[in-house]
Order: structure tokens, then C-alpha cells, then sequence
């Protein structure tokens, strides 16, 4: 290595995510790697797989909006002169549409350094006199048969160590429950990286050793609520690094909000209190017990009216241990009562029906003028 190099590593974006807007995703991209002199100080740019969520038709609105963000991406590295190093992700999401960078690279003649590697290989980068290892998702191939391949390519390379390495997959300590032939060990690796293993999959960031997992770019679902963001690596020419989380700001907010055992105005007090700094398009889950008022149709509305641009959904609790006692905290009779649907309500049900159908917020904003002019005309 010819000298110090700064990398920055990202990965796990699922454009084209059902619950998280492709569109939304491609701006937090242009607010974390912006045009400017940060970026000019920048050396390599790496995407450790899952660009994509699943397959998606050329003409489908979330396929135009990725390859937007995927020139952009390109034209940001050929600007700054950055090599753009991809391997690529988990077939099931990836599926091959990860080339479609070659492809927009050379039709759009953009002309960015771009490495980008779906087997196992080593990558000689003349430019910075380092070699790296690509390890890309291979569902089929055991990490010991991996690491035999690995293990080839040294010595095809005529090498003992790598200067660092970008793989997609998992190691033990990530993801200790699971079987051991799933996941790769640790001191294998760490035995022939000199510096750095950037390794994308699991959508929570972490490290040990010398492995990064740099975690989900953005927020994706419920359960990844905590910091998303990308990697920027100072690697010195012995192999010694220094790595930071720098935190995407701008990611979709999931919260959860337990109200298990509280009563229906302390639920109230509680909800509001947590959604009122958020801003709009945040995804809010609430979590409280079967039984639970603010879980009937008519009190969960109440909420959805007062924050018509948070996207609702609630999850009930069915676990008995920590359901609190129901008799001191309200009474609800569970008799059956027909619906009625007269003119005080049907606004109430049609919004109602509008939420449970997906519609988005500023749909749902419009519905109570059409509605009147409907009525009207009766």
C-alpha cells in the first residue's frame, strides 16, 4: 500500500423495500455521500450487497428510482475520483440486477472505476497497491468450502494476507443461535486480512477483531430501530485501521411504543408524548395486550386522525405472562353489536378503511371533501 487510504463502507439498502419508499432511501444516499470536499478525501467506495430487496420489472417506478441513485452513485466516484468496489449480495434480493451498475457505467459513459465481483476472488488494485477479497453470498457453499476457496485464490495470488476484505454473509458472533455450517469463523479470517473485513447481511452494526459490519444503511422494518449509517475506515499501510459509525440522520423512524398495562388515558398520555417529536412519515407500533381499548377500531382511529402523516399499525401482545390485570385496568364488554352506517359515521369508516388499505396520508387527506361533495349531490 502506497499510503493511507480512507474507505468509506455501506450496504443492506433494499431499494425497492415494501415498507421503507425506494425514493426516500435514494435521498438519504445524496445526504450522506454529498458532493463537496469530503468527499474529494475519499479513496474507496464500498457497497457490501443487498442494493436491491427482491426483483424488480424494468418499468416499475422503484427500478427507475434505484438507477437514478445508482448514477448518481457512479457520477459521485468518477467525480472524486473514488474506486467504487461492490460484491454482490444475497441472490434472493440482489438476484443479478446489482451488474445493472456496469451497465449504466458504460451506456451512460460515466466511466467510474468500478470493481464489482459475484464469485469469491481477490482484486489487485494497482492505483493503491492493495489486494482485496471478495466474498459475495453463496447459499450453496459451506463456509469451510468457502474459506478453501479463499485459501485457492491466496495462492493463486501468490500471497499470505490480503490488505482487507468485503464479504457478504455472517460470522459466529453475529448470529450465535444459528448453526455453525451457516455462518463463517472468525480467526480464519482474521488470519489472512491484514486490515479490515467489511461484511454486509445483518442488518445490525457491529465489530470484533478486525470485522465491521457496517448494518442496514437505513431502517427497514420494526426491530431495526436503532442508529443506521455507513462505515469511514482510515487504513495505514501496516494494516492497522481506525473505523467509525457515521449515523444516516435522515432514516426512516420506526418506534415501538409499549402500553401494555396501562390504562386507556395513560396509553393516550404515553402515544402522544413519544409521537409528537417525530416527523411526518415515521412508522409508529404500538404493543399492548389482547383486550386492550385503544386496540378496538374506533379508539386506534382516534390517533390515526390526530397524526394523519405517521403510518400506524399495532401489534397485540397474546403472551399471559406480562399481561397486566385486566380488572383494574378497564372493563370492555365483549358482546356483539351490529354496525350501522349512517351519515355520522361513514366518513369515520371510509378514512378507516382508506388506513387499513394502505393509502398514503395525503390520499387519506382528501377523502372528507370528496366525500362531502358525494353527499352533497344526494
Amino acid at each position: 500500500m502506497l499510503r493511507p487510504l480512507k474507505i468509506k463502507a455501506f450496504g443492506d439498502v433494499h431499494n425497492g423495500h415494501s415498507s421503507t419508499p425506494t425514493i426516500k432511501i435514494s435521498e438519504e444516499i445524496r445526504e450522506c455521500f454529498p458532493y463537496g470536499k469530503d468527499a474529494a478525501g475519499t479513496d474507496i467506495l464500498v457497497l457490501d450487497g443487498d442494493w436491491y430487496d427482491k426483483l424488480l420489472p424494468n418499468n416499475h417506478q422503484d427500478a427507475i428510482d434505484t438507477e437514478v441513485t445508482m448514477y448518481y452513485l457512479l457520477r459521485y466516484c468518477k467525480d472524486h475520483d473514488i474506486v467504487f468496489c461492490i460484491v454482490d449480495g444475497t441472490p434472493l434480493h440482489d438476484a443479478g440486477q446489482i451488474q445493472k451498475f456496469l451497465h449504466i457505467n458504460k451506456e451512460a459513459k460515466i466511466d467510474a472505476e468500478v470493481i464489482l465481483v459475484d464469485t469469491i476472488d481477490i482484486v489487485y488494485i494497482s492505483k493503491y497497491d492493495v489486494n482485496v477479497l471478495f466474498v459475495p453470498d453463496r447459499p450453496r457453499t459451506t463456509p469451510t468450502e468457502t474459506f478453501n476457496i479463499v485459501q485457492e485464490k491466496l495462492k493463486q495470488h501468490n500471497i499470505e494476507q490480503v490488505d482487507f476484505a468485503i464479504m457478504h454473509g455472517c460470522f459466529q458472533y453475529q448470529l450465535p443461535e444459528l448453526a455453525p455450517d451457516h455462518k463463517h469463523n472468525e480467526e480464519d479470517y482474521e488470519n489472512i486480512v491484514k486490515g479490515p473485513i467489511i461484511i454486509g447481511h445483518i442488518h445490525k452494526h457491529s465489530s470484533k477483531g478486525k470485522i465491521i459490519a457496517p448494518g442496514s444503511f437505513s431502517r427497514l422494518t420494526h426491530g431495526e430501530e436503532e442508529p443506521k449509517g455507513y462505515i469511514e475506515i482510515i487504513l495505514q499501510p501496516s494494516g492497522e485501521f481506525k473505523a467509525k459509525f457515521i449515523e444516516n440522520k435522515t432514516a426512516t423512524i420506526y418506534k415501538t411504543i409499549n402500553i401494555t398495562g396501562l390504562s386507556l388515558q395513560d396509553s393516550f398520555d404515553k402515544i402522544r408524548r413519544n409521537v409528537e417529536p417525530l416527523p411526518p412519515l415515521s412508522r409508529v407500533r404500538i404493543e399492548c395486550e389482547q383486550g386492550h381499548p385503544i386496540s378496538l377500531d374506533k379508539t386506534f382511529m382516534v390517533l390515526k386522525m390526530e397524526n394523519i402523516d405517521i403510518y400506524w399499525s399495532i401489534k397485540i401482545n397474546t403472551d399471559k405472562s406480562i399481561i397486566a390485570n385486566q380488572e383494574e385496568v378497564f372493563s370492555i364488554e365483549n358482546d356483539y353489536v351490529p354496525l350501522v352506517i349512517n351519515p355520522d359515521n361513514i366518513e369515520e369508516l371510509i378514512l378507516l378503511k382508506a388506513e387499513q388499505k394502505g393509502y398514503s396520508p395525503q390520499v387519506i387527506k382528501t377523502i372528507p371533501n370528496y366525500l362531502n361533495e358525494i353527499l352533497k349531490e344526494d
